[in-house]
This record gives structure tokens, sequence and C-alpha cells, in this order.
């Protein structure tokens, strides 16, 4: 018998279909709103959750919180290189993706994030390019963090943001003007951080990947947040 097709370019196309009427004000993204948030979990799915999964204790409200780091074994890391490589190339390189974060439902820029960082982690070098060829994926990121009333959709933003400052100057210093310092002292003086959690590592572990440009570091100290962290 002739194999079966695998579903995962089928589920690609409806991601690059559906990605096209995100941001629209017409109602041409609702009608398509749930099939994308359908086919956005089932590719994360198939990516793999690698480094990126949540632990007991997060609660309803909030399946981002508690993330930590789990081991992949060698089968499950080449089907997930595997399904990264061909969500790069089946969505103009990642384009398609980065467009999903203008969606009017948080819910669905919460899934767009969430898949964003399981290819990120695989294969980072065309995230990155399609982020500095567009500078309104950068601005939509950064909308997130700075107006999402949502706590666990905005976590899910400072997720990202980890990750995409993690090594790269260029995206460093782009979400640094963008006032990304001035994001993570406000929402450092939310947090208990004698409690410590982990919104507060991730937000001093951003700030931490911010301090390693020098154009950055001048932003940061102009700021003020430095001396208002440490009379905290």
């Amino acid at each position: 018998p002739r194999p079966a097709r695998r579903p995962r370019p089928a589920v690609l196309r409806v991601v690059t279909r559906l990605s096209h009427a995100c941001g629209q004000d017409d109602d041409t993204e609702d009608d398509g709103a749930e099939a994308l948030q359908d086919a956005l979990e089932t590719i994360g799915l198939l990516l793999g959750e690698g480094s990126v999964v949540p632990v007991v204790g997060g609660g309803p409200q909030s399946p981002s919180r508690g993330r930590q780091s789990v081991p992949e074994d060698e089968a499950a890391r080449r089907r997930g290189l595997e399904v990264a490589e061909a969500a790069i190339r089946h969505t103009e390189n990642g384009k398609q993706l980065l467009r999903i974060l203008s969606a009017r439902d948080v819910s669905t820029q919460y899934d767009a994030m969430v898949v964003l960082q399981r290819v990120y982690i695989k294969q980072p070098e065309p995230i990155n390019t399609a982020l500095l060829a567009d500078p309104m994926a950068i601005n939509r990121l950064m909308h997130i963090l700075q107006s999402c009333q949502i706590d666990y959709v905005r976590n899910e933003s400072l997720s990202l943001l980890l990750l995409l400052t993690a090594s790269n100057p260029d995206i460093q210093q782009i979400v640094t003007m963008q006032g990304l310092a001035e994001n993570i002292f406000d929402l450092l003086g939310d947090e208990d951080l004698g409690k410590g959690g982990k919104v507060a590592r991730d937000l001093i572990r951003c700030l931490k990947n911010l301090a390693g440009s020098t154009t950055c570091q001048r932003c940061i100290r102009e700021t003020g947040g430095i001396s208002a962290l440490v009379c905290a």
C-alpha cells in the first residue's frame, strides 16, 4: 500500500492561509480564528515541548507559568527539528508566524508565541532574519508585553523576548529603543522579589541579556530603574 501522506504540510497550509487575515478590520479573522488556533496547537504538539513545557502548579488561568527545561530523546529531537524546518519552509521563513502576533484574539497570539518559541529553539536564524526584515513584527510583540492585561499572554511574550534577546545584538538594541528596559523595571515593581518566581527570574534574565550590549547599557542607566530596584 502507498504510505499515508504526512499531515504536517496540510496543517501548515492552514496557518499560511489564515495568517493573512490577522489584524484585518473585517470579520475575516474572526471566521478563521478557531481553525487557526487548532492548527497552531497541533504544530506546537508536533514540534515537541523540548525546553518549553508547563509544570504542575500553573493553574488554569496561566498555562505558561512554571516552565522548565526537560530533555528530549534523540527520536523526538529529530522529529521536532523536521517539523521546525517544515514550519519555516511553509510560512515564508517564519514571516507568517510573526504576522499572527497582530491577531485581535489573545488566545491566537498566545498559541503563535508558543509555536515561535519552539521553532526558535530549533531554528533561530530564520526567525531572527524575519524579525529584522519586518520592524512591525517586533512592534507587535512589544505591544503585547506593554498592553496585554492577561498575565499568561503577557508572560508568554516575555518568554519569547527572553529567547530573542539572548544573543542577537540587533534585536537587543531594537527592543531597548522601544522601551523594553522600562517595561522590565515596571513589571519588576509589581513582583514580590522576595519570593522570586518564574516571571521575576525571566525579567532579570532579559535585563541581563540587554546589559550585554554597550548601547543598551547606556539606555538602562538612563531609565533610573537600577537605583529603584536596589532600593526596593
